[in-house]
């Protein structure tokens, strides 16, 4: 899913520790069944560096595969990619 949010860098960082805090709380299922996932995160900080919602999903997609790749219940930043000059 994606969480859409247009807070300070603080405020981001955060939200994304209470999204994965929330999460580590194992479900409960039926009475004896309980199970915990995982979260991963790709934040996207500025979106003035995108050109359309395409380029800053598939931005927030690397960046939550970068965060998988640290192990996984992280979260990550999207590197904005470089005006061309």
């Amino acid at each position: 899913f994606v969480v859409v949010c247009d807070y300070p860098v603080d405020d981001t960082y955060t939200i994304a520790q209470r999204i994965l805090l929330t999460f580590h709380v194992p479900f409960q299922l039926e009475e004896n069944t309980s199970f915990k996932l995982t979260t991963s995160i790709g934040i996207v900080q500025d979106i003035s560096h995108y050109s359309d919602v395409d380029e800053i999903l598939r931005a927030a997609d690397k960046a939550m595969y970068c965060a998988k790749d640290k192990g996984k219940n992280q979260f990550d930043f999207a590197i904005p990619k470089k005006a061309n000059l």
